[in-house]
């Protein structure tokens, strides 16, 4: 968790096939994004978090997300994966990571569901999907909340990184912008590593500033 806080970037691999999984995380890597989950629905994901649990660098956080039940919380950790990333507040999920000692980031949208994370003990909470309702719904929510820290997923670019902390949220995840410009039957992975590099400066300017 407290890695979470500190890099306050996390980057989303979703791809359709295995095939380019683990050369797609290692170029994430390379531009120095350090916190780093494989969606559940991408194939043979729990073999790439596996592989990057025994194999990767010791500063990689590797993670796993669109988790949506106990039985694949489980198994993702007993695979290697440093924490749970869900897209919505599901109980067993919560019970089954804790049981297991890892930390558990809900997806939530609503106060109530933001709040009801909050007390099974969620350390972080993911606000999904963040573009619907902007960087201002963040400091609205910790008004009455000040103790809840908040993930912004979706919608996140590089020129509106400045609004969501601007406004209190804790970290930012990005998607598919990591992939802009890939082309995997070229290869071209230092597009990936491009794209990461310039997400993860703009963090880092930001609290530089």
């Amino acid at each position: 968790v407290e890695k979470l806080r500190q890099e306050k970037l996390v980057a989303i691999v979703r791809l359709p096939s295995s095939e380019h999984t683990q050369a797609v995380v290692e170029a994430i890597y390379q531009g120095g994004i350090k916190c780093i989950e494989v969606t559940v629905t991408t194939p043979g994901a729990l073999d790439t978090i596996a592989h990057f649990a025994k194999n990767g660098p010791e500063d990689l956080l590797i993670g796993v997300g669109s988790v949506v039940d106990g039985e694949t919380t489980k198994k993702s950790i007993e695979a290697g994966a440093k924490y749970i990333i869900t897209p919505a507040l599901q109980s067993d999920v919560v019970e089954t990571a804790h049981q297991m000692d890892t930390p558990v980031i809900p997806g939530c949208f609503t106060p109530v569901e933001i709040l009801g994370a909050h007390k099974l003990g969620c350390e972080l909470i993911k606000l999904f999907p963040a573009e619907f309702v902007g960087s201002k719904y963040v400091k609205a929510i910790k008004a009455p909340m000040p103790y809840v820290d908040l993930i912004a997923t979706g919608g996140v670019t590089l020129e509106n990184i400045p609004d969501w902390f601007d406004n209190g949220a804790t970290g930012v995840a990005i998607g598919s912008r990591t992939l802009k410009g890939f082309d995997p039957e070229k290869g071209n992975y230092e597009q990936i590593t491009a794209n990461s590099k310039a997400f993860q400066e703009r963090v880092e300017a930001y609290f530089k500033k």
